[in-house]
């Protein structure tokens, strides 16, 4: 059962409410926090730029390409992600509270939530907070929102997104592939029904229950 107001904690606009969930290691090292896109935070320019410049680094990976501008991201964070109730949308703050990557659940039910717009800065000052960051999030998601299994979809020539997925304990639970199109400046991959079909690539369905990353992270509740 869900534990959380989705809609109100993307509603508040006072710092000192925001919804944050911390990051740390096994040690119980703070490293960072998780800080609930809201309200108070869509009108900040700087975040919704960067926002927009990891999207634009990270292009190739979405399966709708597109260049991003500051104002499409505010838009879609405002008309999209705000009012959606089966969706909500965290910055990773490292240690000094500089913004590094983004990190979203979408499709929310009772059960189930996908893991959705993972994204950091390039040149990041921590190479791991990204690992304990999904960490932190993905034992909220189960905390929280209840769920007990959460799934995710990945081009599997994403190395480096795949290496840490696997990391985490997803496991591939389906493989399909999507053809690309192309038309007015945008690029989309659908998928491809006639085996025949050219421009080709390989796409990932991964899967992790809250029993297996309870698992695989043991840790996770003493920190």
């Amino acid at each position: 059962m869900q534990m959380i107001d989705l809609l109100a904690a993307k509603g508040n606009i006072e710092t000192s409410t925001r919804l944050q969930v911390p990051i740390r290691d096994e040690t119980g090292l703070p490293l960072g926090s998780l800080c609930c896109l809201d309200r108070g935070l869509v009108d900040r320019a700087d975040l919704v730029s960067a926002m927009t410049e990891w999207r634009n680094q990270s292009m190739r990976f979405f399966l709708t390409q597109f260049t991003a501008t500051p104002d499409r991201t505010k838009q879609w964070l405002k008309n999209v992600v705000l009012p959606a109730k089966d969706r909500i949308l965290f910055v990773i703050l490292d240690i000094e509270g500089e913004p590094i990557g983004n990190f979203g659940l979408a499709n929310i039910s009772s059960d189930t939530v996908e893991v959705d717009n993972v994204l950091r800065r390039q040149h990041a000052t921590s190479k791991n907070i990204m690992f304990y960051a999904s960490v932190a999030l993905i034992h909220w998601a189960f905390q929280a929102l209840g769920v007990d299994r959460t799934q995710l979809h990945v081009f599997e020539t994403n190395d480096r997104a795949l290496r840490l997925y696997k990391r985490l304990g997803f496991e591939v639970s389906e493989h399909f592939q999507l053809r690309r199109t192309e038309r007015d400046n945008l690029i989309e991959y659908i998928k491809a029904d006639d085996a025949n079909a050219t421009e080709i690539e390989g796409y990932l369905k991964m899967e992790l229950t809250k029993k297996g990353f309870r698992r695989t992270h043991p840790w996770i509740d003493r920190c």
